[in-house]
């Protein structure tokens, strides 16, 4: 979404409608850093290696709900990916992604060879957590906290200001309700840092959408159209611009 999917990523995703909007006022930079189909957790993985890179005034962490799912699984869209998991003393490594030729022969291989389903029985219990995630709310609360507490490390090491934003968004996804609202009981808690922000974009998002006659539920679905960009950046500017220019301790 914030990469700027099935639009005009230079005219008409939100980060660059906020960039004009900006520059109306102020000399701003805009970086849009996302990539498409990343969960939280390959966001702050990358964000880790972007921050000391570019040192921001400000980085804006935004997520829609549906990408709190994916962290558990080794694989997203077809690619491998990384995993955050907790160790025996609860400290948090990364598991590397599987070797993505590796991977796809082996499935191919189960495949010929008529052992799929040993395969996929093996492929279910690594990635566990995100086909049952009723059963590992407690690995998402940690997975949480665990993003913030790391933002909040990147915000006091690097003099950044971070803005977590909840994009509102209503993609169907079964669990995505009971991990959302594990987030925003983490996310939302104010930190006891003035780098460190919080802003639920749904409320402005829905009010907006009325008001310009836009049906939320479809606009917001999927990957919204160059005018649900156009209300994300109509609400964003606000709490971007507070926390730009709060005062620094």
């Amino acid at each position: 979404v914030t990469r700027g999917y099935e639009v005009d990523i230079h005219k008409e995703a939100y980060p660059i409608l906020l960039f004009k909007t900006l520059a109306n006022d102020i000399n701003v930079r805009v970086l849009n850093t996302a990539v498409q189909g990343f969960g939280v957790d390959q966001m702050i993985l990358k964000l880790e290696e972007l921050v000391p890179k570019y040192r921001p005034d400000l980085v804006v962490f935004a997520y829609i709900p549906h990408d709190l799912w994916p962290p558990a699984r080794n694989i997203s869209y077809g690619y491998t990916k990384p995993i955050l998991v907790p160790d025996e003393s609860k400290n948090w490594k990364i598991l590397p992604a599987p070797n993505m030729k590796e991977f796809y022969k082996d499935y191919s291989n189960a495949r010929r060879r008529f052992y799929l389903s040993l395969w996929s029985l093996s492929y279910l219990a690594s990635n566990r957590r995100y086909y049952f995630p009723q059963f590992y709310k407690e690995y998402y609360r940690s997975l949480f906290q665990e993003i913030r507490n790391r933002l909040i490390v990147l915000a006091e090491q690097y003099d950044v200001k971070i803005l977590v934003v909840r994009l509102a968004s209503t993609w169907p996804a079964a669990p995505v309700p009971l991990l959302d609202g594990v987030a925003r009981g983490i996310f939302a808690v104010p930190a006891d840092l003035e780098h460190l922000y919080y802003f639920d974009s749904e409320g402005c998002v829905r009010a907006k959408s009325v008001a310009l006659g836009i049906d939320y539920d479809k606009e917001f679905r999927f990957h919204p159209t160059p005018i649900g960009h156009r209300i994300y950046a109509d609400c964003l500017v606000d709490p971007l611009r507070a926390a730009l220019f709060s005062p620094r301790r």
